[in-house]
């Protein structure tokens, strides 16, 4: 990319929204580019560049305030039309995905061609998505009003998100609990006295029907575990340990009025999907795993691991034969990356070029003993905190520690599943932590902006998710 190019990124260009960690395999097709599927689609906008620097992201603010401001015009019944062209996009993108990524998985020697369709499958998926950010937010402002003038308590609020179908994480939930129904309080003391592992030898010896269901339960959700191109699938442990600290949570019925009950369906609707870009992701990244780990193998002879610090254009050159694996810049890019994009031009930073972006976008954190952000499901505790930003974080995730993240999307299931409390920079109440944590009834303040910048593993804090509240205690 040109110098000149690199001089238009001013940081009061972009919309600062979080820390969000994701492989450069992945995170190169997070920028969209621009669509021509985007023509039926009249008022979605298109996102012209974008930064990442280490995980922090940013996308042009003149976007994210228009689509913003759409979002309130339409709940104020101005204009309502995009919802339905965001609605449609939506379920475009996220069934061109899933088939996809099914049919990868169905396919020996997938061709360059399938593979390069998966790629702009998932890149065409951002749009809705992005959207889904600033939707979000727009919401919020919403709801603010809402609570300002009719004085709503914080569950009347929660409701609003509650999904009126679920999407499969739920889905997976939801059977985790039935699951746990059927298995005897005998059985049930003696595989939650020992570790996961001995637990699964006892079922399969003392009870081979429950072992069946949880075997048949991980193969219909394999892909749980995964994101972004990494993490590792759903297995009979996860399972077990699902099925030991799950709780059967019921939602009790609110009284809406007729402008609450219409605010609740949308505000539903937009929760749905942005679960369902989740979960989609998931299931792509479980095929990436499995097939393009594989294709891209035979051609470097590099793990997945390796694999997944290529950009796409890299890795479709890597499968015709004409690019050559260099490994130190592959592991350069594995302890800290950067991605500029100016329409539809991209450049990848490291090092000293890296470092002088996140000084002018970032700079240093100021020094708080108190966090603010939204409530998406009440409860008040405290405990320590640990920093969840990758699937490794997740998986060394002890139980009865407060999660802090950057956003929950299903590869941190493990983790949300033994955590005391939940705590985003990112996402507002119609996001994946607000909804998992309604769903699994734990404490949840999403959208602090800068938890895990602020706060350090170890710290013990209060979580007053009753007023959105996150603060250090001294020990």
């Amino acid at each position: 990319m040109p110098r000149k190019k690199e001089e238009k990124f001013s940081k009061k260009d972009f919309h600062y929204f979080g820390r969000y960690q994701t492989p450069l395999l992945y995170f190169y097709i997070c920028f969209p580019t621009i669509s021509r599927s985007l023509k039926k689609y009249p008022k979605i906008l298109p996102w012209n560049g974008g930064v990442y620097l280490d995980g922090h992201m940013f996308l042009p603010k003149k976007t994210w305030e228009s689509v913003k401001q759409q979002t309130i015009d339409a709940f104020s019944g101005r204009d309502d039309s995009f919802l339905e062209d965001f609605y449609k996009l939506s379920r475009e993108a996220t069934n061109q995905v899933s088939s996809l990524s099914k049919k990868l998985l169905k396919t020996q020697n997938p061709s360059i061609k399938l593979i390069n369709d998966f790629f702009e499958a998932v890149n065409f998926m951002q749009y809705p998505w992005y959207y889904s950010l600033a939707m979000g937010e727009g919401l919020e402002i919403v709801l603010k009003r809402l609570i300002k003038f009719n004085k709503l308590k914080p569950e009347t609020v929660q409701s609003f998100y509650i999904l009126e179908k679920p999407t499969p994480t739920i889905k997976q939930q939801r059977e985790i609990v039935e699951i746990k129904k059927g298995v005897s309080s005998k059985l049930f003391k003696r595989i939650s006295r020992v570790k996961t592992s001995k637990a699964l030898e006892i079922i399969k010896k003392d009870d081979p029907i429950l072992y069946k269901k949880i075997n048949q339960h991980v193969k219909r959700y394999c892909w749980l575990g995964m994101m972004h191109f990494w993490g590792e699938p759903f297995s009979e442990e996860n399972c077990i340990e699902q099925l030991l600290l799950v709780k059967n949570k019921r939602n009790r019925e609110i009284y809406l009025t007729k402008e609450q009950r219409l605010l609740k369906k949308h505000a539903a609707d937009i929760s749905f999907w942005r679960q369902t870009y989740a979960d989609t992701c998931a299931i792509a990244s479980y095929s990436s795993q499995k097939v393009l780990g594989a294709e891209g193998f035979k051609k470097s002879g590099l793990n997945y691991e390796q694999l997944m610090w290529f950009s796409p254009p890299e890795f479709i050159s890597l499968l015709k034969g004409k690019l050559k694996p260099n490994v130190p810049v592959l592991n350069e890019r594995a302890v800290r990356y950067g991605l500029l994009q100016i329409g539809k031009h991209r450049k990848i930073i490291t090092n000293k070029q890296l470092k002088k972006f996140l000084d002018k976008f970032i700079g240093k954190t100021k020094a708080t003993s108190k966090l603010k952000g939204f409530s998406a499901n009440k409860g008040r505790v405290r405990g320590k905190v640990k920093i969840v930003l990758t699937p490794a974080d997740a998986k060394k995730f002890k139980k009865g520690f407060v999660m802090i993240s950057h956003e929950t999307t299903p590869d941190f299931m493990s983790a949300i599943i033994k955590s005391k409390a939940i705590v985003t920079d990112i996402g507002g109440v119609a996001s994946h932590a607000a909804i998992v944590s309604r769903e699994l009834d734990i404490p949840c303040i999403v959208g602090t902006k800068e938890a895990t910048r602020v706060l350090k593993d170890n710290d013990l804090i209060e979580v007053n998710a009753n007023k959105g509240v996150v603060k250090k205690i001294n020990k």
